[in-house]
């Protein structure tokens, strides 16, 4: 594979990360009639944010080329206002 990602290894990034979005929309699901976090404020959805993964270990494009994938940065909360 040397120094670039195959198109096998960019596909399972991809995978990866559409299986993590799957995981947090079930478990948004799953709150969705919490009213109440442990903390004692109101449930928020969660989102997952999504990084590219394109060229960041050659710093450049090579030749034109998007070598890379995709890259969960982390999780979290909805944080728009609520509905009163």
């Amino acid at each position: 594979m040397g120094r670039y990602l195959s198109a096998t290894a960019i596909s399972a990034s991809g995978l990866t990360a559409e299986r993590m979005r799957m995981e947090v929309a079930a478990n948004n699901i799953a709150n969705a009639y919490t009213t109440r976090t442990p903390e004692g404020g109101p449930y928020r959805r969660q989102q997952v944010v999504f990084a590219s993964s394109l060229n960041e270990a050659l710093g450049s494009p090579h030749d034109g080329h998007s070598l890379g994938g995709v890259q969960i940065v982390g999780i979290q909360p909805d944080t728009t206002e609520l509905p009163v």
